[in-house]
């Protein structure tokens, strides 16, 4: 880099005696000093540990709820025999409350199979459904029945109450 020089006067004025020099050396000497500020302050010094494990990460297993399926008879002398599959789990409900563990949490499949027998109605049909549910802690599955006594048919649902 040339030195800009007054050669009006006949002296030689150096670049780093004027203004724009002294201020470029000052703007040198500054970076300098902030390079080796931060080389002095981190000799001696172990590097920072690493971050503590983070327990609320997700593990390999999913969340798991227990839930209940629950049947009313609705005065029509309506008993069930049936098995219920929810997430890979085989359920044989027995009485008017069944508790179910280790349910993944979130939409869940199910598949009911068996036999549903109203005395009272005279009806006496086969069930094979299937639907969805979504399992949360604590929630309740009500078996809903739909029977068509001229047709002897029916259908069932589990529907959250």
């Amino acid at each position: 880099m040339n030195a800009p020089s007054d050669q009006s006067s006949g002296e030689g004025k150096s670049f780093w005696k004027s203004a724009e020099g002294i201020g470029a050396l000052a703007a040198l000497i500054t970076a300098l000093g902030a390079v080796l500020g931060v080389i002095v302050s981190t000799q001696g010094q172990e590097p920072p540990p690493p971050p503590p494990n983070d327990t609320s990460s997700p593990s390999s297993e999913p969340a798991t709820a227990t839930i209940a399926l629950v049947y009313e008879d609705q005065d029509y002398g309506c008993t069930a025999d049936i098995t219920v599959h929810i997430a890979n789990q085989v359920i044989i409900p027995t009485g008017a409350r069944h508790t179910i563990r280790n349910v993944p949490i979130g939409l869940q499949p199910y598949s009911m199979t068996g036999l549903l027998q109203c005395n009272s109605l005279g009806v006496r049909c086969n069930l094979r459904e299937s639907g969805a549910i979504d399992v949360a802690e604590g929630s309740q599955y009500a078996f809903v029945w739909e029977i068509n006594t001229d047709a002897q048919t029916c259908s069932a649902t589990l529907d959250e109450e």
